[in-house]
């Protein structure tokens, strides 16, 4: 996503969801909303770190029609997981444990 344009840095503008309990010691380091190559609409990127490791988390609308399905999966020391929430893709990857990413993924909480 390095080479991905920058949209709109974080700008206060209000969402639909908001992020609840974070695993300890983890906070958000940054929070951009990107265009990526294939879709037409933004996704909003944030990062957490610990002061060790980074964590990405992604939300996006989920495409129409898409069943939800949960995807974990660990390649190496890099831990994936992916879900659908309340109509919107919830993805967080990161150099963490498993249990940490699927933390981070349940703190998004929609309020819709």
């Amino acid at each position: 996503m390095e080479d991905e344009q920058v949209v709109i840095a974080d700008n206060g503008m209000p969402v639909d969801w908001a992020i609840k309990d974070l695993p300890a010691g983890y906070r958000k380091i940054n929070q951009m909303t990107r265009m990526v190559q294939g879709k037409s609409y933004p996704v909003t990127h944030i990062i957490f770190s610990d002061g060790l490791a980074s964590v990405s988390l992604f939300i996006e609308p989920a495409p129409k029609g898409h069943k939800a399905k949960i995807l974990l999966s660990t390649m190496g020391n890099t831990s994936v997981y992916a879900n659908i929430n309340k109509g919107h893709l919830v993805t967080v990857v990161g150099e963490v444990p498993e249990a940490t990413i699927v933390q981070i993924a349940n703190a998004v909480v929609f309020k819709k």
